[in-house]
């Protein structure tokens, strides 16, 4: 079976205007292995009459968001931190965010309405 969700488009937005260029340091805390993940959203979307002028206002409105909020245009980098140990840092250089836009002629919203299931027993 085939997946029941595509890739539209897949892009990557930078910020609308020039943004601060700098390595910021992070925590002996934000260097902890087990603290390494991502965070990802699932926006869900109704369908409108015009899902292109959607999608432009989405990543037009990113992309002005992430003036002020420069970081998340950033990427995170390993820094040898002597003592064969690691810390990372962040280097902002406006490198963008990536803009997923999916389609599903399978999925609706409301399917993503229904709340998880959380298996709860436990094995003895």
């Amino acid at each position: 079976m085939g997946s029941l969700v595509n890739v539209k488009e897949a892009t990557v937005i930078t910020p609308s205007d020039q943004t601060p260029s700098s390595v910021l340091s992070l925590s002996a805390l934000d260097s902890q292995l087990f603290l390494r993940f991502t965070i990802e959203y699932l926006l869900v979307y109704s369908p409108v009459s015009d899902p292109v002028s959607l999608s432009d206002r989405l990543k037009s409105a990113l992309s002005r968001a992430l003036v002020p909020y420069f970081p998340f245009s950033g990427r995170v980098r390993e820094r040898p931190d002597g003592g064969g140990r690691v810390s990372l840092e962040y280097n902002c250089r406006g490198q963008g965010a990536l803009f997923l836009e999916d389609v599903s002629d399978h999925l609706t919203c409301l399917d993503f309405q229904k709340p998880p299931y959380y298996h709860s027993s436990t094995s003895k």
